[in-house]
């Protein structure tokens, strides 16, 4: 047995009443099936074997060992083991073998709750036993487990182990990775590992499951009761009768006060970033995120809005929101220009947000992230049967990714010309079209030569509004109900700015 679990074995074993260390006996009264199951698992601990329960009802509980049995249940139709062909790919439906603790181990007691004895009819818990030694149904004997805490039940009930448990649970709903929680655990000594597996399950399912309209509710509560300001996008459905029957939400635009005041300084008349992310909540609803620059270069988040995708109509509320909520307050109108929107909106190139733009936002200018576009360029390459040498480049030669950067970062018209032309002729035919046809009509919006005159505040790429991913997904997960992501983004968005508000009074 391992030395650093001989403590806690010791503390279980004294904490055992001695009758329970002695061999179960037939006759034995208890004043309830858990007493007994209790009694019966604590004498497996001291003999290293488990105790399982079996079919039961009301009055009569079976206990077998846990390796009791000849084969698992397999209710999914498994091969036993995993087969493969002549060339070693795998031909069955199971893909690994597993370890099968079945070993036909015939050891058997019951319980029953029953008369004590004749002409009473007082009834207790009795014990029965069948069988304590573990030998299989062919008289073959098998050993017991040196280490009783290689079983799970024997482990679960140290005083280490819920320990253990307690502290793991809070760096869990943290949303803290096992890594890090593993370091400060062990610096805790609790005695005992708490396992990967055994970490992540410990909150497995989403913290609240609710109806959908329940949702709604509770996260419109959340938002309001934290001072944010909301606006809903609603559908509605009709019957044949034109009548409305019922109403559905799709999409939630939500603004702090404080975003609302940055926005209006360092937004209106500059750059509005914006991106998407996912898997911020069970519903599996993206997260559109904008974000801002300050006037001491930091990134500020400015607006989110959950949505059912990136779709026009899902970037048109976002942009119509925006108007509303920050932009047309207070509007200063110069010369017929209204200065208080955004100049530049910076994107990757989701078809919502092109197509959005225009219609929603006409008055700003749409730029592209320059790391996208190349990104998109090499994914081209690639598909077109370029070698790796070709795309990345060598010592000697300039790759395709080489030049395809060289023609973005282009600061001048002349460099735009000679660049593109480069890029072009190291191109095969089919792929010169390409450069020509999708790229040279974007220009205007991803190459520099065009974008260092927007007033964008020197941003070429949506970094700063992908930077705040890694923000969200170190508080939100896939796994977390639309209200609790929600309350757990609000947290950290107001611990944001109370930060930026101390930066600008630095500034």
């Amino acid at each position: 047995m391992p030395e650093h679990l001989r403590p806690a074995l010791e503390r279980v074993v004294a904490a055992i009443p001695a009758p329970w260390l002695l061999a179960p006996i037939t006759g034995e009264v208890f004043d309830s099936r858990e007493t007994c199951r209790k009694r019966l698992q604590a004498f497996a601990l001291t003999q290293g074997f488990a105790v399982v329960v079996g079919k039961s009802n009301k009055d009569r509980l079976i206990f077998y060992c846990v390796h009791h049995g000849a084969e698992t249940r397999n209710i999914r139709g498994l091969e036993p083991r995993v087969e493969r062909d002549a060339q070693g790919k795998i031909v069955s439906h199971r893909q690994r073998d597993t370890y099968c603790k079945k070993k036909d181990c015939l050891w058997l007691c019951y319980c029953s709750f029953k008369a004590i004895s004749k002409g009473t009819d007082t009834r207790e818990w009795v014990l029965t036993v069948k069988q304590l030694r573990h030998v299989s149904s062919n008289g073959v004997e098998h050993s017991m487990h040196t280490n009783p805490f290689f079983y799970k039940v024997h482990q679960r009930a140290t005083e280490e182990y819920q320990q253990l448990v307690a502290a793991g649970k809070q760096f869990r709903t943290a949303i803290i990775p096992y890594s890090t929680t593993r370091r400060v655990l062990e610096q805790e000594d609790y005695g005992m590992t708490l396992p990967a597996k055994d970490y992540y399950n410990l909150v497995r399912t989403p913290l609240r499951q609710v109806e959908d309209t329940y949702t709604a509710n509770a996260l419109l509560l959340v938002l309001e009761d934290n001072g944010f300001i909301f606006r809903c996008r609603v559908e509605l459905e009709e019957d044949l009768d034109g009548k409305v029957v019922a109403r559905k939400l799709v999409q939630v635009f939500f603004i702090h006060p404080k975003q609302i005041h940055f926005g209006q300084r360092f937004v209106a008349g500059f750059v509005m970033i914006i991106d998407g992310t996912f898997n911020t909540n069970a519903l599996r609803l993206p997260l559109l995120a904008a974000v801002g620059v300050s006037n001491s270069g930091a990134t500020f988040p400015l607006a989110f809005s959950y949505c059912p995708s990136e779709s026009e109509d899902a970037f048109g509320f976002f942009f119509d929101s925006m108007k509303e909520m920050v932009f047309l307050k207070g509007a200063k109108i110069v010369s017929g220009v209204n200065t208080s929107l955004p100049k530049v909106v910076l994107g990757d190139q989701a078809a919502g947000l092109i197509s959005a733009l225009p219609k929603y936002l006409s008055s700003a200018q749409l730029q592209h992230c320059d790391w996208h576009a190349v990104e998109a360029m090499k994914r081209r390459f690639r598909k077109g049967g370029y070698t790796s040498d070709q795309i990345d480049g060598t010592d000697e030669v300039s790759g395709l990714a080489e030049l395809a950067w060289s023609y973005i970062k282009s600061n001048t018209f002349e460099a735009l010309e000679t660049n593109r032309e480069r890029l072009i002729a190291a191109l095969q035919p089919k792929d010169r079209i390409y450069i020509k046809e999708t790229w040279q009509p974007k220009e205007s919006r991803v190459v520099y030569a065009y974008t260092r005159l927007y007033p964008n505040l020197g941003c070429h790429s949506s970094q700063r509004g992908e930077s705040y991913h890694v923000v969200m997904k170190q508080v939100t997960n896939g796994q977390l109900s639309l209200e609790e992501s929600c309350r757990r983004l609000i947290r950290k968005i107001l611990d944001i700015l109370k930060e930026l508000s101390m930066d600008e009074d630095r500034a």
